[in-house]
């Protein structure tokens, strides 16, 4: 399977208000690092992480193991419903998902 590639970007959106970091992860890197969701739930930490789903037959249903975190999910499946998914996920409380 190999190890997970996780990039993580920060931008800020003012000077006076903290950044929400935004992970980059495959379906498999997610899956191996799952426990990891329940953390981010549990300490409310308002986190993007955006998955990349390549229809993988052995892994899980995404938006089914991030919703019972607790994790709001959302899935895209063109630019403007990136866009949309992106822009409600930097608004939630708490973690987000979006599978694309």
């Amino acid at each position: 399977m190999g190890s997970p590639r996780q990039v993580s970007l920060c931008r800020p959106r003012s000077r006076r208000t903290s950044s929400i970091p935004i992970g980059f992860t495959g379906a498999r890197g997610l899956a191996a690092a799952a426990t990891e969701l329940e953390t981010a739930v549990r300490l409310g930490a308002s986190i993007v992480v955006v998955v990349f789903d390549a229809d993988e037959s052995d892994t899980p249903d995404l938006m089914r193991v991030a919703q019972s975190f607790g994790i709001t999910a959302f899935a895209a499946d063109s630019e403007p419903g990136f866009g949309e998914a992106f822009g409600r996920a930097l608004g939630a409380s708490g973690p987000s998902l979006i599978r694309v």
